[in-house]
């Protein structure tokens, strides 16, 4: 997937790319009293990362409110980027753990369904491609804005010297054979799939998921369906080694 030369990463070989990467859907619209407050939600993410294994890049979509992802920010070990979302005051937010990453550049689409973040790994020197998503319901429009990540995605991996790691996560809007059947062609894994079949709502839908160009850990996959805070569930897995 990479331009670069292989001698650039000595010690290391492109596959031992190892990350776990995570969504969480923040209801800004629909606000939990056990997160009301902006104190109240940075304690609720903070606790629902932990719920599952704390993820070394994690996208939040539905969010409203900065003071949040400050105290976030000074009480964790993360850091991160928003950009405006598709809803009124709401916005996107991805975070990734800062002694793991350099951040190079975000990325934001024009009808603001998707946002990027092109990432360093402080260890292997390799670049890693996130993007985070809140993708529409409605199917042409579902397909427009899925066709401009896939767009995304081979651009970077092309024409911007390459990337050496690519994943996605987010709430698709979308089943995940719905899922499968856009992105498979672009060469990413999924942690849900058409087998795999779990509710990643407490309205019973699974339309949260996460990618990569990596196969997934089947036995590190989480959705946190415990987690009451939210009307998504915190969902997370981890790429084999």
């Amino acid at each position: 997937m990479s331009s670069r030369n292989d001698e650039d990463l000595t010690g290391y070989e492109l596959d031992d790319v190892v990350k776990r990467i995570g969504a969480l859907n923040l209801d800004w619209t629909k606000r939990n009293e056990k997160v009301d407050t902006q104190a109240k939600l940075a304690i609720g993410v903070r606790e629902s990362l932990v719920s599952i294994d704390s993820p070394s890049i994690v996208s939040f979509s539905e969010v409203s409110g900065e003071g949040w992802s400050k105290k976030f920010k000074r009480e964790t070990t993360y850091t991160g980027a928003s950009v405006n979302g598709p809803y009124g005051r709401g916005f996107m937010y991805t975070a990734w753990k800062r002694d793991e990453f350099f951040h190079e550049e975000t990325i934001q689409s024009k009808g603001k369904r998707y946002t990027g973040v092109l990432l360093v790994d402080k260890k292997s020197k390799k670049r890693h491609l996130h993007i985070g998503v809140h993708m529409p319901t409605k199917g042409g429009i579902w397909k427009v804005n899925a066709d401009a990540i896939s767009r995304c995605i081979e651009d970077y991996c092309t024409k911007k010297d390459g990337v050496d790691f690519v994943s996605i996560a987010g709430d698709f809007n979308a089943s995940p054979s719905e899922v499968v059947k856009h992105f498979a062609p672009d060469g990413l894994n999924f942690a849900l799939t058409s087998q795999v079949f779990l509710p990643t709502t407490t309205a019973g839908n699974s339309i949260d998921n996460v990618l990569s160009s990596q196969e997934f850990n089947i036995e590190s996959i989480i959705i946190d369906s415990k987690n009451d805070r939210f009307t998504h569930y915190p969902i997370a897995a981890t790429t084999k080694k």
